[in-house]
């Protein structure tokens, strides 16, 4: 992702387009099949990598077992 980019930019026009093909990118991991919040906070945690807390939130949301809903078993 391009997260580090951002904050090394200070040039605002050149951050805008870099928070464009950043919404991309991570448009293009839910395509591909990953849960939204997971890729949001696989996205936080790229914001600021010191914060730890941030990628615990990620490892537990990304190695969760998925719960399917009662009305989805129907089919």
């Amino acid at each position: 992702m391009v997260y580090w980019r951002i904050r090394a930019t200070r040039n605002t026009n050149k951050r805008r387009n870099l928070y464009r093909s950043a919404a991309k990118e991570k448009g293009h991991l839910v395509a591909l099949g990953y849960s939204s919040e997971v890729v949001r906070l696989y996205a936080l945690h790229l914001i600021d990598p010191r914060r730890e807390n941030r990628f615990q939130r990620f490892e537990t949301a990304f190695y969760a077992p998925i719960e399917i809903s009662p009305q989805l078993e129907l089919f």
